[in-house]
């Protein structure tokens, strides 16, 4: 059951989180984007918001996930992708902070950029889980 349950979200939803890492590769390694733009970066963290809560949305919202997770209520599903979606931020700016103490990156500016950080990716997933709640509440999702 979680096998499939994990794939089935893979195969459904990898693609969006997929998408931000690979872009903020490029924009960081590629072109250095970050140095020329410095705001970029706060848009991206937005964009990662949306992606991993996408991400999340779908896979607690899955047939496969209902056999794993047990029939949530739709107030169980918000609760639960916002959960994740918050860890997920919180994993991230974790391994920009490890990365940057092992003198790897400088993608840190300190704690007002790193909240900042963290409440643009909160952002992101509230704009999914707006319209992820709007849609279910239509009949469209």
């Amino acid at each position: 059951r979680w096998r499939d349950w994990i794939v089935d979200s893979v195969r459904r939803s990898a693609w969006a989180p997929v998408a931000v890492v690979a872009a903020h590769l490029v924009i960081s390694k590629g072109t250095r984007g970050y140095a020329t733009y410095a705001s970029l970066d706060i848009w991206m963290h937005f964009l990662g918001g949306v992606a991993i809560a996408l991400f999340f949305w779908r896979a607690v919202r899955s047939d496969a996930g209902a056999r794993v997770l047990g029939q949530l209520s739709l107030s169980g599903q918000v609760v639960l992708t916002w959960a994740l979606s918050g860890t997920a931020t919180v994993v991230w700016e974790c391994a920009e902070w490890t990365t940057d103490r092992l003198g790897v990156t400088h993608a840190q500016a300190g704690l007002p950029d790193t909240m900042l950080d963290m409440t643009m990716g909160l952002a992101g997933a509230l704009l999914v889980l707006g319209c992820g709640v709007g849609s279910q509440r239509r009949g469209a999702v």
